[in-house]
Formats: C-alpha cells, structure tokens, sequence
C-alpha cells in the first residue's frame, strides 16, 4: 500500500511542478512587448473568361493557379478573384501562362481553344485591359476596379451572374 501512496503523491507533485512551471512561463509572456500587426496582404484582381459561345461544344477543362484548380473554362463564362500580388502561374490543359499581378491591379487572362486536330487545346492568353473590357461588357460584365486592402477572397467566383 505504502508503494502505491507513494506513486500517487510524486505524480502529484509532478502534477502541481507542472502548473507552477506553465503559471511561470505565462507571466513571463505577459512582459514581452506585442508585436505590432501585420499590414494587410498586397492584393490585385485577376480575370479568367472565355469567348466562346455557350452552344460551343468541348470538354470544360479546370484552370491552375500557381497548381491549385480554380475555375472551370467553360464556354461562354467569367470568373474573377482577389489574390495576392506578385508572380503567379495559370495552367490549363497542361499549357502554362506566368504573369506578374501588381498590387492593386488586375490581370485579364482569356482561355482561348486552338482549333487544329491535333494541336494546344485550350490554352490561356495574357489580354491587355482595353481588349478585355471590350470583350467583357460584350457579354454585360461590367469590369469594376479591383479593392485594394482586403484580404485574397477565394477565387472560382462566377461574374455577371
């Protein structure tokens, strides 16, 4: 019996040796200076669409964003995202397009389909803003300025819905 006493009261001293060490630490923490926050991420817009009439036939094929599946390019439709800045890759059908994204701005990728038999598939195509525009409010998307400050919202966000 005395063996068993004897067990119970040193796990109860490692126990209370424990709360004491945790009780030190804690307000050894509370003397450290806070950190200031951390500024918000550098975000800008990007735009994935397709020009295609929706009666197009083909298989919709899932555009990559710097290896993450995002959106699917679909005929006919329009998808737009807040990410952060800097240099991203877009992939689709194994076709890789790179770009920079600035802070604050926005970056309008078309997925284009090459028509020959055997020949890239959809593929994407960096299109310079006044292009896009056009194309965009062709299908009534009105191409809004992207929010600067906030955090990335998750793109695969249909537009003009």
């Amino acid at each position: 019996m005395k063996v068993i006493g004897t067990r119970v009261r040193r796990r109860m001293l490692w126990v209370v040796a424990a709360m004491l060490l945790c009780a030190l630490s804690a307000q050894a923490d509370d003397t450290v200076a806070p950190t200031p926050k951390a500024s918000p991420p550098a975000s800008g817009r990007i735009w994935f669409y397709r020009t295609a009439p929706r009666s197009t036939p083909g298989v919709w094929q899932d555009i990559y964003l710097d290896g993450y599946a995002r959106a699917k390019a679909r005929p006919d439709m329009v998808y737009r995202g807040n990410v952060a800045a800097g240099h991203h890759v877009v992939k689709i059908m194994g076709n890789a397009l790179e770009f920079e994204l600035p802070d604050g701005g926005a970056v309008f990728i078309r997925a284009d389909v090459d028509g020959a038999l055997f020949g890239k598939g959809i593929y994407p195509v960096l299109v310079d803003a006044e292009t896009a525009r056009r194309e965009l409010q062709g299908k009534g998307v009105d191409v809004d300025p992207p929010s600067t400050g906030t955090a990335p919202e998750a793109l695969s966000q249909p537009a003009g819905e």
